[in-house]
């Protein structure tokens, strides 16, 4: 049988705007490096910087329903 994977959430105060183009954070945002430094971005962001995600990358983060932020990717 499989284990399965513990469902990781985002700890703290969810970011309200992205670091880069300081756009809002609605339902999804990351948790990455853009060239060495660390921010949170949003969706459009990370595909503008080109981010990707993994150990020492960046984390995605999707709102859920009952408003915790779980992580998606990374």
């Amino acid at each position: 049988m499989a284990k399965t994977k513990p469902r990781r959430y985002w700890v703290g105060e969810a970011p309200l705007k992205c670091d880069a183009c300081s756009g809002p954070i609605i339902d999804e945002f990351s948790d990455a490096s853009n060239g060495g430094i660390w921010g949170c971005f949003c969706p459009r962001c990370v595909v503008k910087y080109r981010l990707s995600f993994g150990l020492g990358r960046g984390q995605q983060y999707t709102k859920q329903s009952d408003d915790k932020w779980l992580k998606t990717k990374g």
